[in-house]
């Protein structure tokens, strides 16, 4: 993944707030969600963010008692967001090449909605540099689109700067062909910790869930229909053995 003139941040502000109050707000979702995984390491290991963007995930875990996180980020405009906020962000010009030339090993690297912006002919290559810039047993977690799920499309192409989507069958593929031992592929949905109530939202998107995998047997039969995931992101963990 190399450094882009885009201004990514065009479109990351669809969602993310400059503010301070944005920030904290993110911390207890991110530590029950997405970073669940990462927080049950010990508070002095060693992490890596690819595609830290302002820093949000960064912030979480400085909050949650972590010293030694570095994200690194192709889009000088992201960067910019996270060290104004003095998060320990660094640009880089290529994903790879930085890996390569630091020679820092890490007990984690985290990579939420990164490997969907690669080319499909760099994705392993990227990938085997993130599995060589762990140190024995250290684990890479992180999420991509599921192109299993009903608005696939959508996610694909909301972004522009999307080049992939995934199953959980290419997932699994292409973190083997880097090198990873895959320990779990799983529907987001099955990590996040909710809060203790049940919405109109929560309720339609069961209905809604439940039609999709009626489909999913009728199109594949119950065994296969059964274990397709069906959220927006696919969330995976795989460790260097």
């Amino acid at each position: 993944m190399t450094r882009s003139s885009e201004d990514y941040s065009l479109y990351y502000s669809n969602w993310y707030r400059n503010e301070d109050t944005y920030y904290q707000s993110q911390v207890g979702p991110l530590r029950r969600g997405r970073l669940k995984r990462a927080f049950e390491l010990r508070q002095d290991a060693t992490v890596l963010e690819v595609g830290c963007g302002p820093g949000v995930a960064l912030n979480a875990l400085i909050e949650g008692g972590f010293s030694n996180v570095v994200g690194i980020d192709t889009s000088a405009q992201q960067v910019a967001l996270a060290k104004g906020r003095g998060l320990p962000a660094v640009l880089v010009e290529s994903t790879t090449a930085w890996l390569e030339s630091s020679g820092q090993r890490y007990d984690a690297v985290l990579a939420f909605d990164v490997l969907e912006h690669m080319p499909k002919a760099e994705l392993i290559g990227v990938l085997a540099a993130l599995q060589q810039a762990l140190l024995p047993g250290g684990v890479l977690v992180g999420t991509v689109p599921n192109a299993n799920h009903a608005f696939s499309g959508r996610m694909m192409h909301s972004d522009f700067t999307h080049e992939l989507a995934f199953t959980e069958h290419s997932l699994a593929y292409v973190l083997r062909n880097a090198g990873f031992s895959v320990l779990e592929i799983l529907e987001e949905d099955q990590v996040m910790e909710t809060v203790a109530r049940f919405t109109m939202r929560d309720l339609l998107r069961r209905c809604f869930r439940t039609l999709r995998r009626l489909e999913a047997w009728a199109e594949f039969g119950k065994r296969e229909g059964s274990a397709i995931p069906l959220s927006r992101n696919l969330y995976f963990t795989a460790t260097r053995t």
